[in-house]
């Protein structure tokens, strides 16, 4: 008996968003994929409480106002994000929210019971700390329990290249 694509549920996604061209890269490829199917998209900002308490810190103003202007930038670039990855097709919540990242990506992908987290990984060069307890993308994986879409950097298909194979003609 044949499928039809109509007749299954919405294809629910959690995409976390970090804006890296990493991100966008990875919300192309898996949106791509499952194009033909509806969907729904949970597009996830985690601002870092880190970065928070370093914005308070060096005085960019106190807690209010430090989140106040973070979650009111972060929400435009949401709504730039969606308009300009054309995803007004698809069911879509953009939520903005303050914690540790693969904490709350963890628990956003359970509370919205979704059947993928989509995921970028930029890679940790640069970053010791990364690098010794792994980044956020290895930290989601870890602790996940739903299938994860973690697509790397450039992570379109690459041409097969073709070796040279030495033969006796």
């Amino acid at each position: 008996m044949k499928s039809n694509e109509n007749s299954l549920h919405p294809l629910r996604l959690l995409v976390a968003v970090d804006f890296s061209d990493c991100c966008s890269q990875a919300l192309k490829t898996v949106v791509g994929l499952f194009e033909p199917r509806q969907m729904e998209l949970v597009l996830l900002h985690v601002i870092d409480e880190r970065l928070i308490n370093e914005c308070i810190k060096y005085c960019a103003g106190d807690e209010a106002d430090v989140k106040k202007r973070l979650f009111g930038d972060v929400r435009e670039k949401l709504d730039s994000m969606a308009e300009q990855e054309q995803l007004t097709a698809f069911a879509l919540q953009k939520i903005v929210c303050q914690g540790v990242p693969y904490r709350e990506i963890n628990r956003y992908a359970e509370k919205f019971d979704v059947d993928f987290v989509v995921i970028g990984s930029c890679g940790m060069a640069g970053d010791p700390e990364a690098i010794f307890f792994g980044g956020t993308t290895e930290r989601v994986m870890r602790f996940i329990t739903r299938p994860v879409f973690c697509i790397p950097p450039n992570g379109e298909k690459k041409k097969e290249k073709r070796m040279p194979f030495p033969c006796n003609s």
